[in-house]
């Protein structure tokens, strides 16, 4: 996930049609970093999803393991403004930054005469590949497959003037919002949920409170009923997932992520990939202005990005939080509607806060020994998004040390910030130092250009 200059000076492995990687000295200083900053906030935020179900808030995890909540109200306060100030941006953050490195792509294949679309498509392909790994042998809330089919769009966009591919970005942003709202609607205006004598059996759940590597988690079940419901599915699914992630052999675990991608790639897809493919081309037509490649001229721009983006972010935000606070989960009304239009404004609008303030960090030489970390990891930030999903899954998973439904949102925050740091940095320093790509970029090159890419650096470079 490297960004690439329209510059294609020398240095690069000659590929057909004249394209290729660019050298380190080539590259826009502040797209690293903001990769950098992204893997940063990646850690911190996505460690409860290595240790809990994906399906589940920490309040809901909480409930469904016989925990009263209200007895821990910090931690889940913390998961709470991790949910509001990260969930839906952080992928978004990252298919801006995809998309923008797709513009330069798209520019230097036009600079140099070559075609672009097949060069293209064997990026797409490769990624995908990339993603099925990274599903089928780490974790399964793997972003990259999502990346890969999201992506094709940008060829429809290939030849438009960035007008056009402004207007497409709020296009696909209005169906994010009224896809992302569309179920709380349907459920406002039909009053309830169903009538009450035709709601299913209620099924309890008893899981122990805290689970170990030798205590299995069991389950009972009261009130069955004759033909399976939704809900019970639903149970059984995160009952069997729980059991497995935290007690399975390798093998079991492998079986069961592959499943459950699947399942919640289903749940979410219609509303997720909307708002990635707008926030792409948000990348796309940031590459076509130069916004980043001349943040003297845009200073101003930036900013004004910044400053609304922070104020509707946090605005929607807090109606969504005065919902969740009030309203309970899952009962029919106008306030998850608010809810729901709520998040779908701030999503869009707190990316490009994130991605505008981490420009004006650099651009302004804000703490700038600070900010100079994050730049080698940035560079090879596909590498260390893989690596943080092999180090967080051996931490969590039962043929690891264990920790499934063991870490709360604070700890893995801590423990995010502490291993991004005390590891993360280091490595990517280090090897940095030495190759002009991370292990999977340079794979990911390979792939796409057909050819082995030079791993040293040149004199060039």
């Amino acid at each position: 996930m490297t960004t690439e200059s329209p510059n294609h000076g020398g240095g690069a492995a000659a590929s057909p049609g004249g394209m290729g990687p660019i050298t380190a000295g080539q590259r826009i200083a502040a797209v690293d970093v903001l990769r950098g900053l992204a893997i940063l906030v990646i850690f911190t935020g996505n460690f409860y999803y290595y240790s809990h179900p994906f399906a589940l808030d920490f309040q809901s995890y909480l409930e469904f393991v016989g925990i009263d909540p209200s007895t821990q109200p910090f931690n889940v306060g913390t998961f709470i403004f991790l949910d509001l100030s990260f969930q839906l941006t952080l992928y978004s953050l990252y298919g801006f930054l995809f998309g923008f490195g797709v513009s330069i792509m798209m520019g230097k294949a036009e600079a140099v005469g070559a075609g672009f679309g097949k060069v293209y498509l064997r990026r797409l392909l490769a990624l995908f590949a990339i993603g099925v790994c990274h599903v089928v042998f780490l974790w399964a809330g793997d972003i990259l497959i999502t990346y890969s089919i999201t992506g094709i769009v940008l060829l429809f966009y290939r030849k438009r003037a960035p007008r056009g591919v402004l207007k497409g970005a709020l296009v696909f942003t209005i169906i994010w919002i009224v896809a992302f709202s569309g179920l709380p609607l349907l459920m406002a205006l039909a009053g309830q949920a169903q009538p009450a004598a035709s709601q299913p059996v209620a099924e309890t759940t008893t899981l122990p409170a805290t689970t170990t590597p030798s205590a299995p988690v069991t389950t009972t079940t009261t009130a069955p009923t004759s033909q399976p419901t939704f809900q019970s599915m639903i149970m059984k699914w995160l009952r069997l997932s729980i059991d497995t992630y935290s007690h399975g052999t390798y093998g079991e675990v492998l079986k069961r992520r592959i499943k459950d991608y699947v399942i919640w790639t289903g749940m979410i897809a219609y509303h997720e990939y909307p708002l990635i493919i707008a926030m792409m081309l948000l990348g796309v037509y940031t590459g076509r202005r130069g916004i980043l490649s001349n943040l003297d001229e845009h200073r101003s721009l930036i900013r004004q990005v910044a400053i609304w983006g922070f104020v509707l972010g946090v605005g929607g935000n807090l109606v969504a939080l005065a919902v969740q606070l009030t309203t309970p989960m899952g009962e029919p009304s106008w306030k998850w509607v608010a809810y729901t239009l709520g998040r779908g404004i701030s999503a869009p609008t707190l990316t490009m806060f994130y991605a505008a303030g981490g420009v004006l960090l650099v651009a302004n030489g804000v703490l700038p020994r600070l900010i100079k970390l994050f730049v080698p990891v940035g560079r090879m930030s596909l590498s260390n998004y893989l690596f943080q999903s092999l180090i967080c899954t051996t931490i969590c998973y039962g043929y690891g040390l264990g920790y499934f439904g063991r870490i709360s949102p604070p700890l893995g925050i801590v423990l995010g910030v502490v291993l991004f740091f005390v590891v993360q940095v280091p490595l990517s320093a280090f090897w940095m130092t030495r190759f002009r790509f991370g292990p999977i970029e340079w794979l990911w090159r390979t792939l796409t250009y057909g050819k082995l890419q030079a791993m040293r650096p040149d004199n060039n470079a």
